[in-house]
């Protein structure tokens, strides 16, 4: 019957790709019941590793701006002349005749009016658009050239001399 015994220096044994479970070597060393002379044969697995280096892109925020408006209000005096009329009523004590042919005048009815006039301050404002704020966005393409070392782990064989000779 064969006995089989691992010398694994990895935790996991190797994966149907040979890579990724044990990516350590990974010996095994079998007794063969058949081979007359009692020999042991020594088979090893290494994994060869390599990596793939991605390059992409994404996309990061670049900082940008806050556009708000509000209102200010600046005191404005100016001074103005105003034109004021009044109404003066006097009376005042009087003695004299009326002619007899203005009699009949006198004694008619009669009514009028006087109106006094003033000026008062008017305030009147007009909005002017005195500037504009353009705001807006610039895009640029640039080329960027990124160097990144990617890893390959190889295996080398070389072949040793026999320390006993051949056999015939």
């Amino acid at each position: 019957m064969a006995g089989t015994t691992s010398s694994g220096l990895g935790s996991a044994g190797m994966g149907p790709s040979g890579i990724g479970e044990n990516l350590e070597s990974r010996r095994e060393t079998t007794l063969a019941e058949a081979d007359p002379l009692g020999r042991e044969h020594e088979r090893a697995n290494v994994a060869v590793v390599q990596e793939e280096v991605k390059i992409g892109k994404r996309d990061v925020g670049r900082g940008g701006v806050r556009v708000r408006t509000f209102v200010t209000e600046t005191p404005v005096s100016e001074q103005v002349n105003l034109h004021e009329e009044r109404v003066d009523v006097r009376r005042e004590p009087v003695r004299e005749p009326v002619p007899i042919e203005a009699t009949h005048e006198a004694f008619s009815e009669d009514e009028f009016i006087v109106t006094a006039k003033g000026q008062e301050p008017v305030v009147e404002k007009q909005a002017k658009v005195v500037e504009r704020v353009h705001v807006g966005k610039e895009a640029e393409t640039r080329t960027e050239t990124i160097e990144e070392a990617e890893r390959r782990r190889d295996v080398e064989v070389e072949q040793l001399p026999s320390s006993e000779p051949r056999r015939p």
